[in-house]
């Protein structure tokens, strides 16, 4: 068991499950066999962390505006390959950051968000029983290492490579990292916030927070819009 703010985590190493309390409310017993674990990252450090990833961000985007419109024959050349390292690498980075925390990832596979968005995944259940510092760190390190890539090559693009299909790669990756970090569908954003405010999401949503099912609800709302929007796309051609 693992004891982090307000949480209380119990792994059940034989049935492989996790179960959640409040700390106040687990016996005085049991939290002396609760398992004594520091913080890798300080709550400075972490709050660093977050701040320079916004700022990364807002360093891409401006790079993203500036790149230029034209597109060639050539565009996916960059675009496939770029995109498929991309994603190893964001994936890569959350098990790095979770095993320098002291826990492992689960699993690794493709799974589809709310029914309809394929994604690669990292299962991560271990980051339940991480202080939260930890868990922010284990949660920004995909995105934040995207970011870092992207704009080191942004850079680059524009002083020596001077390809616009590249520049065009980089900017989609901008776009597809900035709706990852909204508090949305499931995504590092929201599993950030989580972090942030010491909130394990529960599967029953009647012991979750009311923003915590807000945001579900309203993921919800935004796959409904989408597949209503493509069928009347398709209705239309």
């Amino acid at each position: 068991m693992a004891i982090a703010g307000k949480n209380a985590v119990i792994h059940d190493k034989i049935l492989n499950k996790y179960y959640g309390a409040r700390s106040d409310d687990v016996p005085k017993e049991v939290v002396r066999l609760a398992e004594d674990r520091a913080s890798v990252v300080s709550g400075r450090m972490s709050l660093f962390c977050t701040v320079f990833m916004v700022v990364l961000f807002i360093a891409n985007m401006m790079f993203s505006v500036r790149s230029s419109t034209v597109v060639t024959p050539h565009f996916f050349l960059w675009f496939v390959p770029y995109m498929i390292v991309s994603v190893a690498l964001h994936e890569g980075a959350h098990v790095v950051a979770l095993c320098i925390c002291g826990r492992q990832a689960d699993k690794i596979g493709i799974k589809i968000n709310y029914l309809i968005f394929p994604a690669f995944y990292v299962r991560m259940n271990q980051v339940l029983l991480l202080p939260v510092p930890d868990k922010v760190l284990v949660h920004i390190a995909g995105i934040s290492t995207n970011l870092t890539i992207n704009l080191i090559l942004f850079v680059l693009n524009s002083t020596w490579v001077h390809s616009s299909d590249l520049g065009h790669s980089l900017a989609f990756a901008v776009v597809a990292l900035s709706v990852n970090a909204l508090p949305v569908l499931n995504s590092d954003g929201y599993r950030c916030l989580l972090a942030w405010t010491d909130v394990n999401e529960h599967i029953d949503n009647r012991r979750n927070p009311r923003w915590v099912v807000g945001l579900r609800i309203l993921s919800w709302i935004i796959v409904i819009a989408y597949i209503a929007r493509f069928l009347l796309n398709y209705m239309v051609w």
